[in-house]
């Protein structure tokens, strides 16, 4: 699959298409049970989808699904409370989530991998200043010189402020300069 696109269905559930087949997923991703909207991400080389949303009780969490059995969730992670729709990004490179609240501040952030439990929290990007939306940048504007390890664009309002994270110093020196990765046991530092 290169790229999953979500359509509703009539019934509260999502149908998920293939762009490269242009056919239907054989089976259909049942929702959060939620009348608030689900937000679905591709998590490309681990071959996993996740589905950010709210279930009955108005819990945040999200769903990972594997694509050939949508009808099994392998993980719920539990998110902090909050009334905010969610938007859900990842890096492929790093294979770190970004879960984004529209009206909220903070984003949090996970590592995806390919073994339960498949979502390991890492730090949270924390701000006063609430986003209507965010977006990664292509890899060609991250400064790898300082071991940048993606920046994302952050919608406030009437602003557009950049975001760059970075893994922090002590753990570059401890590292080859050809290894500037993100494992979970790591700490990520935000520079705006």
């Amino acid at each position: 699959m290169a790229y999953v696109t979500r359509e509703h269905l009539h019934d509260e559930q999502s149908a998920l298409t293939d762009s490269l087949t242009l056919g239907w997923i054989l089976q259909d991703v049942l929702d959060h049970n939620s009348p608030k909207s689900t937000h679905i991400a591709w998590l490309g080389n681990l071959d996993k989808i996740v589905a950010a949303g709210f279930d009955k009780g108005s819990e945040r969490s999200i769903y990972v699904y594997d694509p050939r059995n949508l009808s099994d969730k392998l993980h719920v992670q539990k998110l902090p409370a909050s009334s905010s729709i969610m938007h859900v990004l990842h890096d492929e490179d790093t294979n770190v989530m970004l879960v984004a609240g529209k009206g909220d501040g903070n984003i949090l952030m996970f590592e995806a991998v390919d073994t339960a439990p498949f979502l390991h929290e890492l730090n949270e990007f924390k701000s006063k200043t609430p986003q209507n939306g965010i977006c990664l940048l292509p890899k060609g504007v991250v400064n790898v010189m300082n071991c940048e390890i993606f920046r994302l664009l952050k919608l406030s309002g009437t602003r557009v402020e950049p975001i760059r994270f970075e893994v922090p110093r002590s753990v570059r020196e401890q590292q080859s300069p050809s290894s500037c990765t993100a494992p979970h046991s790591v700490r990520l530092r935000s520079n705006r």
